[in-house]
């Protein structure tokens, strides 16, 4: 299946965010890809980025690692995901968001399956926050976005990709996975600020160190069990996200 990676460089509160490097020389969206590649459902990755200059970066990104690649309206991220899917003629895609190089590629295969398994429109694990942010993971049934882009009139709303299709349980069939485990306390690791940057880093260093560089979420989250100290700087930032979940 395909994957789709929403991804650009005008982030106000971490500019460029997606090309910062960690501590391997890697960058954030470079791990990302090689994360989400390792997920067995993904036999293809796509970067859907925007027309705005300074996503001329990612273009030269994709061209290096030889991925396809789409460009579209940076506000309207939902008319951006239609093209995407019109361009390449995509049934049903996993979505990934560019701010998550943590991403877990097992993560991503779970939904995929439960998603190929069932003849819903939506499957993902971020209706409710259940995983912790930064591991959000959607499958998408292309006829419904399609479908969801003629309807959608508002901007706000579309400027949040399947929102329409989360918000309209009534019209899409829509499911979500939530995590196995009660977690007490969820680090945020979804790549928005600096505080962010600087404990994903971290993270990311201390992890594969042991684990290599496939780790898991379960590996991560033993290893923030034993070292609380390590998520505390980011916990005081407003999250946008919340206003749309089902918390």
């Amino acid at each position: 299946m395909k994957a789709m990676v929403n991804v650009r460089l005008g982030s106000g509160r971490l500019p460029k965010k997606a090309l910062k490097l960690l501590w391997n020389g890697k960058t954030s969206l470079q791990v990302l890809v090689e994360r989400l590649g390792a997920a067995n459902e993904v036999d293809e990755i796509i970067i859907n980025t925007t027309t705005n200059p300074v996503d001329d970066e990612l273009i030269e990104f994709c061209e290096s690692k030889g991925l396809r690649y789409h460009r579209g309206s940076e506000e309207d991220v939902l008319g951006r995901m239609c093209g995407c899917v019109r361009l390449y003629n995509i049934e049903s895609f996993i979505e990934v968001f560019g701010d998550c190089p943590l991403i877990d590629p097992q993560v991503v295969d779970d939904i995929a399956e439960a998603f190929v398994n069932s003849n819903h429109d939506f499957v993902g694990n971020d209706l409710k926050t259940t995983f912790p942010p930064g591991f959000e993971v959607e499958v998408v049934r292309s006829s419904a976005l399609l479908n969801s882009e003629g309807l959608c009139i508002d901007p706000r709303i579309r400027e949040h990709g399947t929102l329409f299709i989360r918000q309209n349980p009534n019209l899409y069939s829509v499911v979500n996975v939530e995590y196995s485990k009660n977690i007490s306390s969820l680090p945020h690791l979804t790549l928005d600020t600096p505080e962010d940057f600087k404990i994903i880093n971290h993270l990311h260093e201390a992890l594969t160190s042991i684990h290599g560089d496939f780790f898991n979420l379960e590996d991560l989250l033993i290893f923030v069990a034993a070292n609380l100290d390590a998520i505390e700087g980011n916990k005081h930032i407003e999250r946008r996200w919340k206003q749309y979940r089902n918390e």
